[in-house]
């Protein structure tokens, strides 16, 4: 199996796997995750890197990442240790459900925008996903309506 060595694990939304480490960061019991593999030479993997990227930040922001891993691997340099998932071409997308051991090639629009939809529509918590971020929005309406009422009211009793 042709791995680089295992990267240094940081706070940032993307994990970074190689080889060795793959099996581990893709396949967990409570997480769905996504994989982008790429070719660092590769054009189209890095438009979709930047969108990769905007997506999981967004969701690391909200507070979803401890529900969905995104992690990359550079398919040049280090070998699938799982035979059902072969990279021929890059950039190559897989999904992967919390608890399974099945990876989804995805064939969607490679866009922040089309990956969200895709992980609302198929991931574990997807749905769950799309009511947290509902109430979220409600809740910092109600918040901005009471701080304009809040001035309001202090306004009033200036005058």
């Amino acid at each position: 199996l042709r791995s680089q060595p295992p990267p240094a694990l940081g706070d940032e939304p993307v994990i970074s796997c190689v080889g060795s480490t793959l099996r581990d960061t893709i396949f967990t019991p409570d997480k769905d995750a996504l994989l982008e593999v790429y070719a660092p030479w590769c054009g189209h993997c890095k438009q979709l890197e930047k969108e990769y990227n905007r997506l999981a930040r967004k969701l690391q922001k909200e507070g979803l990442t401890k529900f969905i891993t995104f992690a990359k691997i550079d398919g040049t340099a280090n070998d699938s240790p799982i035979g059902s998932m072969d990279w021929t071409r890059f950039p190559t997308v897989y999904f992967i459900k919390a608890g399974t051991r099945e990876a989804v090639t995805y064939e969607g629009e490679t866009t922040a925008k089309g990956l969200w939809k895709y992980l609302q529509k198929h991931a574990t918590v997807g749905k769950g996903i799309q009511v947290m971020l509902k109430r979220r929005k409600r809740l910092k309406n109600l918040q901005e309506r009471w701080l304009e009422s809040t001035k309001m009211m202090e306004s009033m009793q200036k005058s």
